[in-house]
This record gives C-alpha cells, sequence and structure tokens, in this order.
C-alpha cells in the first residue's frame, strides 16, 4: 500500500500533512455559522390584494378566482392555494424544490399585471412577493412602561422599532398591542340631515381646506422663489373652523361634527405577565443566521436601555436563539464525551496507551480534518452536522482498529515495526477500503435524496461522507506511521491475545504482578475463553446450518412484527421550553370578550408552578380580533417530571373547560405549525354547501377517534353579518349609484381618511365617520338616510337589509373550494391515528368530483418515508455493486449483506425497547446502517479469502479466520455503540439524535452478534456452488 510505505518512510511529510488538515479545520470551524437546522429554501410565491369593503364572497369571485386562472399556467408549479377573506386575497402558489423563487416571483408578478386592469377599481395594487416559510419570530419582546400604552407604543414605533430595524439579518419587524392616536370627526346624522350635508361634502371640505400645494417659481435677475401654499392644520382648533359651504352660506365643521383627539378602533392588544405592553415580533431574512441575528438584537437592546427614559423595560418573551446555542453546546460536548469513551474502551482492549493512543488520535483527527470540507461545501454547523460527526464517532475509529490491529499480529511474529506497519496495512487495505466504500454510497443517495427530506438530510449524508473519508486517510496514512513509531520497542509477548490460543502469561518472580499487569491477564484470560467459546460453537454451527438460518428466519419475521407495533410520525417533537395556545372564539366576538376569556387563562397558567412567563396577544398580522395567542414558557425539561408532549396534554385538560373558545395546543413558540395540524383532511370540490355538508359528516368521523386534540373545522367559523340588497329601480329613481350608495355607507360606518393631521414631524389619519352612540347597534343602520340631490332618502327606501352569516374565509385548492379539517395529535402515534381515521372515512360516500386528501404534517411524513424507502433501496444495490467490484464475486455480496435483515432486527429491538417511533431520523438510522453492518461480515470473508489462499479449505479457513477476526469486530461495534451513547442520552435538541443514535446502536449490536453465526453459514452455503461454477467456466475455458 503506496500510501502506508509513503507514511512510514516519510514520516516528517505525512505528519505535516495531517497537521495542515487539523490547522485549516480549526480554522474552518471558527468560521462556520451556528444554527439549528440546515437553512431550506422552500419555494413560494403569494400574492396579496386588499379590496376594501369586500366580503369574502366578494373577494373571491372578483379578485382570487381571477389570479388563479392566470398564475395556474406558470411552469414548474406544485400547488396553487388561495384564501379569500373580508377586505383581502392572499393566493399561494408553491414551486417545486429547486426552482428558482426569484424568478418565479418575477414571471408571477407579470401575470398579475397583465390583469390588473381586469380587477376592481376600488382594490389596491396586488403585491407579489417571494414568501419565507420558515419567516416566523425568532425573538419576541415585551415593551412596557407605566406611561401610557399610547405613548409606549409610539415609542416603540419611532425608536424601538427603528432602532433594532438596522441590526444586520433582520427582516421584519411587527408591532402588537398599544393605541395609535387618530383624528376623529364623529359626524351627527341629524345635524348632518337637518343642514341639508353629506358625508362627501364633509369629506371634501377637510381635505380642500388641509393643503401643502406649490404653486410655481418667481424668477428675478439675481434669485429665484419657489412658491408654496402653505395651509395645513397648525392645531385642530383650525380644523374644527373648516367651513362646509352650504346653499346659503357655509357653518363650521364643529356645527355637525365632534373633534375628538383619540385612537383607531383598538384591533390587538398585549400582556406581559398580565401586565399591559406592546409586543414586538422580529423576524430574521431568509439566508440569515439565527444566532447572529440574535446577538445583534441583544446587543442593540442594551443601547437602547441607555436611549430610553429609565422607566422603559423590555422583556424577552420568547428567543429560539437560546436553544439553538444549547443544542449544538450538547451536541459538541457529546462528541468529545463519545471520544474519550471509545478511548477507554480501546484501552480495556489494547492495555497499552500507546498502542490507544495510536488508535485513538484517529478520531479527533478526522473530525476536526471534516470541518474544512464542510466550511468549504458551505454548510452551516447544525444539529444535522454535528450529529452526523456524533454518530459517527464509533465508526471514525474502525478503520484506525482494524488496521492496528493487523499490525500487532504482525509485529507478534517478530517482524520490525515499521515492516509490520507497511505489511499490516497493506494485507488489510482491502477489508478497509471496502468497508469505506459502502459506508460512503450508502450516505451518497441520502445527500441527493429528493423533496423536504433530501434537503433536511443533505449536508447530513456529505458530512458523514466527509469524516469516513478523512477517517480512511488517517488509517492509511497517520496510523501506521505512529504504529512504526510508538510500537517499535513494545515487547509483543505483552500484546493482547488474537485467537483462543494466545494468551498472555505472566513469569514467576520474587515480586507480586501490580494491579495493571493483573486486570490484564485476567482481561486476556477471560477473552481467550470467549475465543475459545466462540470457535466451538461457530464448528457446532457450521454442523447444524439450517438450524442457524431457520433461528434467524424467524427472528427477522419477528421483528417485523414487532415493527408494526412501534408506530410511525414525521420526527420527534423537540423540547424547547415553549408552547403555543391558540384561543379561537366564535366568529362575530368583540375584542372585549376574546381578551375576557384570555384573562381566564392567564389566571390558569400563572397559577402552575412551572410557568416562567406568559405573553398574551389578541389579533395581529392576518388575524382578527376573535383570534388569541399565548406564548407560555415553562422552565427546562431537566426541572419538571412532565415531557413537552405530557404537558401538551396536561394544559388541554385544563383549559378545556373554557366556555366558548376552542383551545389548541401546539409545542414550540409559534414557528412551526401555522394553522395546519398533524393530521389535515382537504376536502375538495365545485359546490361549497356540498362540500360543508360532507365536512360534517366527515368532522363526526373523526371526532370520535381517541387520541385527537384541537379538532376543527375551517367551515365552522361563520360570522353575521347585514346584507344589503339594492333595488335597482328605486336608484335609478333617485339618480344613484350602487357604488356611490356602497361608499356612502362605508365612509359612515367604517370611515373615510379625509386628510392627515402632522405634529412634531408625525402625520396621524383624520378620520371622517358617524358617531360611536350611531354605530354601535343594528337599528341605528336601519334607519341611515344617505344624500341624493336635494332629498335625504333612507336605505330602507333605496333596498331592502337582510341578516345573514357568511364564512371568515373561502379556502381554495388547485381552483377547487376546499374545507380543511384539523387535529393534533395528543396520544398515540401519527400512524396510528391516521389509520383509524381512514376506516371511519371508509362509509362516507362522496359525489363525483368530490375527494378527500390528507394533507399537514402527515403529507410531509408520507413524502419522507416514499423518498427514504427510495434511498435505501438505492444504497442496498450500490453497496452490492462495491462489494461485487471489491471481492470480484456475484455471489459473496449476497452473502455479505445477509446482515441486513440482522441490522433490522437489531432496530426494532431498540425501537420497541425504549419505545422510540418510526420516523424520518430512525429511517435514517436504517440507511446507514446498511452501510455500517456489512463491515463485520467483510473483515470475516476477506481473511478467509486470504487463508484459502494459502491453501486450506473453506471449513478451516471459516473456523481459523473468524475467531482471529472475532476482536476487531468486538472492538470495532463496541466503538461505535459507545461514542453514540452520549446522543442517545438527554439535553437540548437529543429528541433528534437520540432516535438515531439508539437504532444504530441497536443494529450495530445485535447484527455483530448474528454475524458471527450467520454470515459463515451462508458462506459455508453459497460458496458450494460458486466453487461449481468456478470451475465449470474453467473447464470451458
Amino acid at each position: 500500500m503506496f500510501l502506508a510505505r509513503l507514511a512510514v518512510r516519510k514520516p516528517v511529510l505525512t505528519t505535516m500533512i495531517v497537521l495542515a488538515f487539523v490547522v485549516l479545520g480549526i480554522f474552518s470551524w471558527q468560521r462556520l455559522v451556528i444554527d439549528l437546522l440546515p437553512e431550506i429554501e422552500f419555494p413560494f410565491v403569494t400574492i396579496t390584494t386588499i379590496y376594501p369593503g369586500a366580503g369574502p364572497g366578494e373577494v373571491e369571485t372578483q379578485i382570487t378566482k381571477r389570479l388563479e386562472d392566470e398564475v395556474s399556467t406558470i411552469s414548474d408549479t406544485k400547488s396553487l392555494e388561495s384564501i379569500s377573506r373580508e377586505n383581502l386575497s392572499f393566493v399561494i402558489i408553491e414551486f417545486e424544490l429547486g426552482v428558482d423563487a426569484d424568478i418565479k416571483a418575477i414571471e408571477v408578478k407579470d401575470k398579475v399585471d397583465a390583469i390588473q386592469m381586469d380587477l376592481p377599481e376600488d382594490a389596491e395594487p396586488s403585491a407579489v412577493v417571494k414568501f419565507d416559510i420558515n419567516a416566523f419570530p425568532i425573538i419576541e419582546l415585551a415593551i412596557s412602561s407605566p406611561r401610557p400604552l399610547d405613548e409606549v407604543y409610539q415609542t416603540t414605533k419611532d425608536v424601538i422599532k427603528d432602532y433594532l430595524s438596522r441590526v444586520g439579518g433582520v427582516a421584519s419587524i411587527d408591532i402588537i398591542g398599544g393605541r395609535q392616536r387618530e383624528i376623529q370627526v364623529a359626524v351627527d346624522k341629524k345635524l348632518l340631515k337637518a343642514y341639508g350635508l353629506s358625508l362627501h361634502e364633509i369629506v371634501a371640505s377637510i381635505a380642500a381646506e388641509n393643503v401643502n400645494i406649490p404653486t410655481g417659481r418667481i424668477t428675478e435677475e439675481r434669485k429665484e422663489y419657489t412658491l408654496r401654499l402653505l395651509g395645513e392644520f397648525e392645531n385642530l382648533e383650525q380644523l374644527r373652523r373648516v367651513r362646509i359651504p352650504l346653499e346659503n352660506g357655509s357653518i363650521p365643521l364643529e356645527s355637525v361634527a365632534e373633534i375628538i383627539d383619540g385612537f383607531r378602533d383598538q384591533r390587538d392588544l398585549a400582556r406581559f405577565n398580565r401586565t399591559p405592553t406592546v409586543a414586538v415580533q422580529i423576524q430574521k431574512r431568509s439566508g440569515a443566521n439565527t444566532v447572529e441575528v440574535s446577538d445583534g438584537i441583544y446587543a442593540a437592546i442594551e443601547d437602547l436601555k441607555n436611549i430610553l427614559p429609565e422607566d422603559y423595560r423590555i422583556d424577552i418573551a420568547s428567543d429560539s436563539s437560546e436553544f439553538i446555542k444549547d443544542a449544538v453546546k450538547d451536541v459538541t460536548q457529546n462528541i468529545f464525551i463519545g471520544i474519550f469513551l471509545t478511548t477507554i474502551l480501546l484501552y480495556l482492549f489494547l492495555h497499552t496507551f500507546r498502542v490507544t493512543l495510536v488508535a485513538a488520535v484517529a478520531m479527533p483527527t478526522s473530525v476536526i480534518a471534516t470541518f474544512l470540507l464542510i466550511d468549504f461545501a458551505g454548510f452551516t454547523l447544525n444539529i444535522l452536522t454535528l450529529m452526523a460527526l456524533g454518530i459517527t464517532v464509533g465508526i471514525l475509529v474502525t478503520n484506525s482498529i482494524v488496521v492496528l490491529e493487523n499490525i500487532i499480529r504482525h509485529l507478534q511474529t517478530g517482524k520490525p515495526a515499521p515492516e509490520a506497519s507497511i505489511e499490516g496495512t497493506t494485507e488489510i487495505s482491502l477489508a478497509v477500503v471496502a468497508s469505506t466504500l459502502t459506508n460512503t454510497v450508502v450516505f451518497t443517495p441520502i445527500a441527493f435524496m429528493s423533496g423536504i427530506v433530501g434537503r433536511f438530510f443533505y449536508q447530513f449524508g456529505l458530512t458523514v461522507v466527509f469524516a469516513t473519508l478523512f477517517s480512511l486517510l488517517v488509517s492509511f496514512t497517520l496510523t501506521p506511521l505512529l504504529a512504526s513509531i510508538f510500537l517499535a520497542s513494545r515487547k509483543m509477548g505483552d500484546m493482547a491475545s488474537d485467537g483462543p490460543s494466545g494468551a498472555s502469561s505472566t513469569t514467576g518472580g520474587a515480586r507480586r504482578p501490580g494491579l495493571k499487569k493483573r486486570f490484564e491477564t485476567s482481561w486476556n484470560r477471560f477473552y481467550s475463553a470467549v475465543a475459545v467459546l466462540y470457535q466451538g460453537s461457530l464448528e457446532r454451527a457450521l454442523n447444524r446450518r439450517v438450524r442457524v438460518l431457520a433461528a434467524a428466519t424467524l427472528l427477522f419475521f419477528f421483528s417485523l412484527f414487532m415493527m408494526g407495533k412501534v408506530g410511525g410520525e414525521f420526527m420527534p417533537t423537540m423540547d424547547e421550553g415553549y408552547l403555543t395556545i391558540a384561543i379561537e372564539m366564535p366568529a362575530g366576538s368583540s375584542l372585549e370578550e376574546t381578551d375576557q376569556v384570555l384573562g381566564e387563562v392567564e389566571e390558569i397558567l400563572s397559577k402552575d408552578p412551572e410557568t416562567v412567563s406568559i405573553l398574551v396577544s389578541i389579533g395581529g398580522p392576518n388575524k382578527g380580533v376573535e383570534d388569541g395567542t399565548v406564548i407560555l414558557e415553562i422552565v427546562e425539561k431537566s426541572k419538571r417530571d412532565r415531557g413537552i408532549l405530557e404537558y401538551a396534554n396536561y394544559l388541554r385538560s385544563k383549559l378545556a373547560s373554557i366556555p366558548d373558545a376552542k383551545v389548541r395546543v401546539t409545542v414550540g413558540s409559534g414557528g412551526g405549525g401555522g394553522d395546519e395540524g398533524d393530521i389535515s383532511l382537504e376536502l375538495t370540490g365545485s359546490d361549497l354547501d356540498v362540500l360543508k355538508r360532507l365536512s360534517e359528516e366527515v368532522y363526526d368521523s373523526v371526532a370520535t377517534v381517541r387520541g385527537l386534540a384541537g379538532l376543527k373545522s375551517s367551515i365552522e367559523a361563520e360570522k353575521p353579518e347585514l346584507i344589503f340588497f339594492p333595488d335597482r329601480k328605486e336608484l335609478d329613481r333617485f339618480g344613484i349609484s350602487s357604488a356611490a350608495l356602497a361608499m356612502a355607507l362605508r365612509t359612515g360606518y367604517e370611515g373615510e381618511v379625509a386628510s392627515l393631521y402632522r405634529e412634531h414631524d408625525e402625520e396621524y389619519d383624520i378620520r371622517v365617520r358617524y358617531r360611536e352612540a350611531e354605530r354601535r347597534n343594528r337599528s341605528s343602520f336601519y334607519s341611515t338616510e344617505v344624500r341624493t340631490g336635494d332629498y335625504d332618502v333612507p336605505i330602507s327606501q333605496l333596498g331592502s337589509v337582510v341578516p345573514a352569516t357568511s364564512q371568515r374565509e373561502i379556502l381554495r385548492l388547485e381552483r377547487q373550494k376546499l374545507v380543511r379539517i384539523d387535529a393534533d395529535v395528543a396520544s398515540g402515534t401519527l400512524s396510528e391515528l391516521v389509520g383509524q381515521i381512514q376506516e371511519k372515512l371508509e362509509d362516507v360516500e362522496l359525489p363525483p368530483g368530490y375527494r378527500i386528501d390528507y394533507g399537514g404534517v402527515y403529507e410531509y411524513q408520507q413524502e419522507s418515508f416514499a423518498s427514504i424507502f427510495t434511498a435505501l433501496v438505492l444504497a442496498i444495490i450500490l453497496t452490492y455493486m462495491a462489494l461485487a467490484g471489491i471481492l470480484e464475486s456475484f455471489i459473496h455480496p449476497f452473502t455479505v449483506m445477509m446482515t441486513l435483515p440482522l441490522g433490522l432486527v437489531g432496530m426494532a429491538l431498540a425501537l420497541f425497547i425504549t419505545g422510540k417511533t418510526i420516523n424520518i431520523f430512525s429511517l435514517m438510522a436504517l440507511v446507514m446502517l446498511v452501510g455500517i453492518v456489512v463491515n463485520n461480515a467483510i473483515l470475516l470473508l476477506d481473511y478467509t479469502s486470504i487463508l484459502r489462499g494459502r491453501g486450506l479449505s473453506r471449513r478451516e479457513a471459516l473456523l481459523e479466520a473468524c475467531p482471529v477476526r472475532l476482536r476487531p469486530i468486538i472492538i470495532a461495534n463496541l466503538a461505535i455503540a459507545i461514542g453514540m451513547l452520549p446522543q442517545a442520552l438527554g439535553g437540548a435538541g437529543s429528541e433528534f439524535r437520540a432516535v438515531m443514535a439508539i437504532v444504530t446502536m441497536g443494529g450495530v449490536l445485535v447484527s455483530a452478534v448474528f454475524t458471527l453465526y450467520v454470515i459463515p453459514v451462508m458462506y459455508d452455503i453459497l460458496d458450494q456452488p460458486g466453487v461449481k461454477i468456478r470451475s465449470w467456466l474453467v473447464r470451458k475455458k
């Protein structure tokens, strides 16, 4: 092997090359960006159109459907979904993964611009933006002060938001709560009628008097003057004295209206720990690093404390970066703990610090050098890249263990250390390369899987490949180099035994052997007894081949049975110490009613000793006054007895008694779930009435499934409304159009901003509408009169007012109407509950053109499982091809790959015993096992082939080779298990890495035990026809 020879003959050159990788790895590690998970860009583009005064039905027909028809022809569209709400159309276009979202956003904008003129005139221009599905608040702040809340809001808006916006990586900042100043012109209906005026005349008069208009310029010989008419209101008294023209003169505005220096209608509020506050939600820019942005925000907060008055307080309500830092810290610590434990294991078997050091140095060297390629590939330092390193700690040392063990065998024959290092490495090089190649080909399909899971594990797969390749390089260079130096003067009689007859003995003498020597002697005797026992049991297994294979087959089918009892989910739930409680009040509820219910929730939560903080908000971006949100922080999981899912169920039971409110409790602080539940049933069709009937039937069926929580239907929430149907003949008779009538009503009740009032460089709306007392009851609306020419006509004469209800929102999917029924998993597993739901829905008859699909987390689970199983099949095929090429055999790769079902047995046992589920992480560990468990068989068959080449029979070669390879197999598999042990324990983010470690440990250990018997038996069986085929081919030639 030229690498081993070069390393031993050129020790300085080899050392410098290895040190170069280590130094560059350390430098790269310091440059890496820290994040929780790999940055994944999902190509979403949204179209937002505001249509003032329109209900959901009008928005759907006049805005949403037209936009959908236009953009549906764009290529690479994966799904098209829309939401039509009061005053708002929101169209969401999802493109295939890998598509450039920026280019698609341009295409969408071109399509939208082409039909903009066909949309209603009073609809605002549509906004087309690239949507970041991960754009959730990374930090939520609570700003409070003894001062009036409107002053706190203004300070937050003008000072705090402006200052935080300068932090690098901040994308947007939303403010919830507080009161915004507004100048209100509250018009008296009766006085308006008495003077024969209309609201339009009031608006026009205010706008005409509050102006700042450039009127030209005067140019003299040496100077030029700009002319400007400055007629803006300097104070509210000037607004009160605005003259409203009448037929015979004019009157001041205050004669028909009251001028109120007040606030906008409050549509949101916030409290932190039951104290009124202004909440600030900070989102990071796509691609920005969460930890860096968070650190910048903390630094800005410290600066703000020196700027703001002393009675201002800024509290951190939630911060996702703290969990990221803890998770990365825990994984990093576990890597070093795994290295330390593996080193101890090596010493137990090797008995000497020098030999242990030679093997152990491979682990940190490979790990540190891997950071170089991680940085070069543009990856971040996240849970998955670090988990890849942590899980491969034991794998990294196996190559060096196998090489070192073979070097020791050559040393024990009396060869000089340099010669033993070269020959020992060369002899075992094929097996080591084969083991490394199987690991590499397994992880290659992982890195290039399609769909979400492919993007999710891309960095994981390539990081394992990087680390494995470096471990191969180290085992062929640094390991023989150090062995040739450190083992040169070692007495080989003191080395651990290699086989059943190789136990070292102690010479008699006057001095009693020390504790270390007695331990080594006892350990060697124990191992020799194990080796002898194994050799005898192997011989009996080879004589009872059918029984061995029958037992292995029965165990395999039993493991499949256990897998069916485990249950499945998309991914484990991470315990970050935050829960989100969404409160949905009945449609039409007021802010005060929602606030009262949230007060009850606060009362319940504040009495719980595990509560740390409570942030309450009502309304906010894309939410109404009937929507409330509570972000609850609880003590860290090491200080409580319940897991995060148990705590969520506890809250569901505690809050179930709250009347007239739908309560949904989810894990996390609002970043990962949105409105969809774990299970989302999507009913689509053309008729909303038919969908409503079907949804009621489906809802009733799903409600009987135990283990679900937060069950809700998108069609349940109907909002009360008053619909005015105009009488067109009467409108024609009075000379008024439907649009003019609608605008008159909208101005009276919603209000119209007539102009802006400027004070101290700030602008405030001047809103004209009826007095509050005339807008608070239905009877007032029925008696409303509209000015038509010289007459005030009651609207009852111009049409009819009908009480009705309407959907709060109309959903559409793929240009069909959609009703969504969502539920969360409270107990059991996702796969189990979906199976029960499918049984319940078998009796539901769907009319032609109507269908039920599964969305939500379950949809992601199905896509991901299919992608992983495809990768598994590809990994098995590539492993066979690699083994066939290396072993130069079409038959014995099948022998080696008989270890794969044994790995599945270990996985099933590990999941069943620990109570873990089948999810994307446990399945990924199964794919990993394809490349790991075959290594034991490679070691056995490689040395068997060498011995047969020296003239031994098949049975003789197996009985000699297997006991000789027993020790490296035991060491390598225990090293993998011990190295992964810290990853299987608790800590921040352990939910992801623990299941991978547990599955890998179970698969490795169980398959190692059975491989020692099943593989020799399979080789003994399959080699017979192989020999006959080769003999036949030789005779033919």
